[in-house]
């Protein structure tokens, strides 16, 4: 690399190595967070909540859905029961709209490619709403209605 006597390198060979990285940059942060082309199925409608909080506050609620030493840029938490998924950015550095658009794909249902974790997601909810409709139907089975023994003043 040339370096003018200044001791800076030539702004030429800067702005070329900037033009060269940019891209390599883009491919990184995005490679591992491309949608899907396909719904998964059987997904409900959710009513979208977009929520613009304090970074750190968003990096708290992110930070358990990306892998270790990753930094969250947003995400998108489920509610099924209520019928609402909820989006969480930084208010103090704006998401671009790409990534405001990615955590939306979410919410309809749509995943990182290669990925099954919203299938996991709706399929661990349906199960477990099946199992609570099942179960309340039918009386609770009671083993010994006086677990402690206890006994009325008059003794019965």
């Amino acid at each position: 690399m040339a370096v003018p006597r200044g001791g800076q390198p030539a702004p030429r060979i800067l702005s070329a190595v900037k033009r060269a990285l940019i891209p390599l940059v883009v491919l990184f942060s995005t490679a591992c967070t491309t949608i899907g082309e396909e719904r998964v199925e059987g997904w409900p409608e959710l009513r979208v909540v977009e929520h613009y909080v304090p970074h750190q506050v968003m990096r708290e609620r992110c930070a358990k859905y990306v892998p270790l030493l990753m930094s969250p840029e947003a995400c998108a938490e489920f509610d099924f029961a209520s019928g609402r998924c909820d989006l969480w950015f930084s208010a103090d550095f704006p998401p671009p709209r790409f990534i405001v658009e990615h955590e939306r794909q979410h919410c309809l249902g749509y995943e990182h490619a290669g990925e099954s974790g919203l299938r996991e997601i709706l399929a661990n909810h349906l199960a477990a709403t099946a199992n609570a409709s099942a179960g309340a139907g039918t009386a609770p089975r009671v083993e010994n209605s006086n677990p402690l023994g206890l006994t009325n003043p008059d003794g019965s």
